[in-house]
């Protein structure tokens, strides 16, 4: 019985491993079969996506944005993404915000339209060079982002590109070489905030020969000089470093038509002022602190031709004496100034260096408009800066608490038509906030005797008058709360008003 069992065990192994050769052989062939369909799957999907181009390409061509040629299309992409003119004196902080930022994101939205589009952006360098490239890192960046970098760098090849860099100087040193210093010959517009110059002091000079706006903050832990942009074409230059770092820059001071520097040494920012032969336009931020010796900060009259505005404000007064002042003003000569602020914050009254301020003054007699805030200037001293201003158009004073004393102000710039030298002749507009009191009497005098309805007003001898009609007043005397206008002078400066001054009386008068 036994034998009878292992030959039936046998027979029914054999069958089985028979049924399970079949199977797999089952199995090989669906397998095979699902390979098959697959592949005329993927081959039937990339003819299909074929097709798909070809409809697009065909629907494309009867669309109107389709028949344009590609030429007007790409001005099309021009208008799309560009950016207003930069202005002088530049903001560089409105360079690198809103509309300049937005410019490359705008190109990158446009790629994303369609292969044909993408195809003329990446082949349309202009667009690429338009705004700025915007660069910040706080960490380390990594390689695809660096390889994506360095493409849209190279997109905007041959164009002259803006770049600004914010970053951690350990992530600098190495992006700059790898991805930047390629492309720095074509660099027209640079902004940094760095707390030392590293990477760029490697380059040679001559790679930033194309760089005509830097605008530079933060240094705070530079010491070394800074040399590497003597050769570039610069025009403007902005500093924003209150650690006395201008003077670690070597620059070509004598080409640059426009300046903002903020750095708490006076001397080095006069040093650059003086040296500024083709400026416009000059801003400066400084202290009343001089690190070198005042003796040897005198020098003869420099000669700014082309200077036209000057900005001029200075901090940390209440350690050291007005008279610093002098070696600022004293060696400038101005022919072309039209403009000129001056914010003073001292904590005490000090006197102003009215001598060399005068003479100065005398030197820019094409002066049209000043602004003093905060100044300590005494009323007398205001009458008297003011004769030697006659080209003033425009006077503006803000935070003055010692220009309005005893009336002298209005009552100097009463015209009378027997005085052959009135005081500021061509004054057209007024703007005083914050500067004390002011009596009604000598106010409404002053104003009276400068307007007149008429354009054509003729004197009782037949000749003209010898000041110009007054066109904005802005009065805004203190910061009382209550409205001390009296009656009679509010329904006489309406007449004035309908007759067209522009005028805007606030509180702070004192009735007669």
């Amino acid at each position: 019985m036994s034998v009878v069992l292992n030959k039936s065990t046998i027979g029914w192994s054999s069958n089985l491993t028979q049924v399970e050769n079949q199977v797999k052989g089952l199995i090989a062939a669906a397998e095979a079969n699902i390979e098959r369909l697959g592949a005329q799957i993927r081959e039937l999907e990339t003819l299909r996506q074929k097709e798909r181009t070809v409809l697009a390409t065909l629907r494309r061509m009867i669309t109107p944005i389709g028949k344009l040629p590609t030429e007007l299309l790409v001005e099309i992409f021009k208008l799309a993404v560009q950016t207003p003119l930069l202005r002088d004196p530049p903001d560089a902080n409105r360079l690198y915000d809103g509309e300049y930022r937005e410019a490359l994101r705008k190109v990158l939205c446009l790629a994303h339209v369609s292969p044909y589009w993408r195809h003329i952006i990446h082949n349309t360098p202009q667009l690429w060079a338009e705004g700025v490239l915007d660069f910040r890192c706080n960490r380390e960046p990594k390689d695809p982002y660096l390889v994506e970098l360095k493409a849209m760098l190279n997109r905007s090849a041959p164009h002259k590109i803006s770049v600004s860099l914010h970053t951690g100087n350990r992530y600098l040193e190495n992006v700059v070489p790898s991805v930047f210093t390629a492309t720095v010959a074509r660099w027209r517009t640079l902004e940094c905030r760095l707390q030392i110059f590293p990477s760029f002091e490697q380059l040679p000079s001559e790679n930033f020969a194309s760089l005509e706006r830097l605008h530079l903050s933060g240094l705070w832990s530079q010491t070394a000089p800074i040399t590497v942009f003597l050769s570039s074409p610069l025009t403007h230059f902005t500093l924003r470093c209150e650690a006395g770092t201008v003077k670690l820059f070597q620059l070509p001071w004598g080409q640059l038509t426009h300046i903002e520097i903020l750095d708490e040494s006076m001397s080095g920012c006069r040093s650059v002022l003086l040296q500024g032969h083709n400026l416009i336009s000059a801003t400066l931020h400084t202290s009343l602190k001089w690190d070198s010796d005042l003796a040897s900060a005198h020098s003869p009259v420099v000669v700014l031709p082309f200077l036209e505005t000057l900005n001029f404000t200075v901090w940390n007064c209440k350690t050291v004496p007005v008279d610093g002042l002098e070696v600022l003003f004293m060696p400038l000569s101005l022919p072309a100034l039209k403009t000129l602020n001056i914010e003073f914050y001292a904590e005490e009254e000090e006197s102003w260096p009215t001598k060399v301020f005068f003479d100065f003054l005398d030197r820019a007699h094409k002066l049209e408009r000043i602004k003093f805030t905060y100044s300590s200037i005494y009323a007398e001293d205001l009458v008297s800066l003011l004769q030697h201003t006659p080209a003033l158009k425009t006077f503006e004073l803000l935070g003055c608490w010692l220009c309005m004393q005893d009336d002298i102000f209005f009552t100097a710039l009463r015209y009378d038509e027997a005085d052959l030298t009135p005081l500021v002749p061509k004054l057209e507009s007024l703007n005083f906030e914050n500067v004390g009191e002011i009596r009604e009497g000598p106010f409404e005098q002053a104003i009276c005797s400068r307007w007149w309805q008429d354009d054509g007003r003729v004197l009782a001898d037949g000749s003209l008058p010898r000041v110009s009609r007054l066109k904005d007043i802005q009065i805004a005397p203190s910061d009382m709360e209550e409205d001390m206008l009296s009656a009679g002078l509010k329904v006489r400066m309406q007449k004035l008003v309908e007759q067209g001054l522009n005028l805007d009386l606030t509180v702070g008068f004192l009735s007669n």
